[in-house]
């Protein structure tokens, strides 16, 4: 699976009509967060990462989809 950049994964959400304070509260993130990731000056946390593969099976980069699996799988709360 190739990896996407936080940016484009936002922009993808956009455009299929998926409100950004819906996506920020999915994700567990502030809506400032959404739109500092849509507009490339802040990159995801691993915690944010791994909410996007929970709900949306989707690897954003720099992290590795083994990496977010592991990390899911290795959930300890």
């Amino acid at each position: 699976m190739a990896l996407i950049h936080i940016k484009d994964f936002i922009a993808q959400k956009r455009e299929a009509g998926q409100d950004l304070t819906d996506l920020s509260q999915d994700l567990g993130v502030s809506i400032s967060s959404i739109h500092y990731y849509a507009k490339g000056e802040n990159k995801p946390s691993l915690v944010t990462a791994v909410a996007i593969y929970r709900k949306y099976k989707i690897a954003i980069h720099p992290f590795s989809e083994e990496s977010l699996q592991w990390e899911i799988d290795n959930d300890k709360r």
